[in-house]
């Protein structure tokens, strides 16, 4: 069942982070970051764009990033609107009607921001959310006649979670 989910992922472009290579140290021993790119774990099965990807089980939207998190994984952040077509798409092809995405409003009510912090510069909103609808984002597929728009939605409510890792 998990691999059904796993390939309805598809990229995002987080900023490259640096790793720390602890064979390269400074005068006093500390490790020191590098350039050396990030291995994703092995459950990141799917590729795409330079990330790698998994889909969680059906879970709340809390349970899904902790999943994520286990490893060096978060909830998926869609920068762009090719991201979101292509994730839109494999959905759809899976016919996996809707899944939780990295943003939400937890933080402050009404403020949506990603699971890094950060407020994204790319929706796709099917009705602008208000505080009186505030939760967490799921994208939904065209199974249901959402078409890869995004919804607000209880975060106790169960669907599949995308995973991203940034690196191969």
């Amino acid at each position: 069942m998990r691999r059904l989910y796993a390939i309805a992922l598809v990229g995002c472009s987080f900023e490259p982070s640096a790793a720390i290579d602890a064979s390269a140290t400074p005068g006093d021993g500390s490790p020191v970051a590098s350039d050396a790119p990030t291995i994703c774990p092995a459950r990141y099965t799917d590729k795409f764009g330079g990330h790698s990807y998994f889909g969680t089980g059906v879970m709340d939207w809390a349970a899904g990033k902790a999943e994520c998190e286990q490893d060096i994984g978060t909830l998926m952040k869609i920068e762009s609107p090719e991201e979101n077509a292509e994730l839109h798409q494999r959905l759809d092809d899976m016919t996996v009607p809707r899944v939780w995405i990295g943003l939400s409003d937890l933080n402050d009510d009404g403020i949506y921001e990603w699971v890094d912090g950060t407020v994204p510069t790319y929706v796709n909103w099917d009705t602008v959310p208000t505080a009186a609808n505030s939760s967490c984002v799921y994208l939904g597929g065209s199974f249901l006649g959402e078409g890869g728009r995004w919804y607000t939605n209880d975060c106790a409510s169960n669907r599949p979670a995308v995973c991203e890792c940034d690196g191969p």
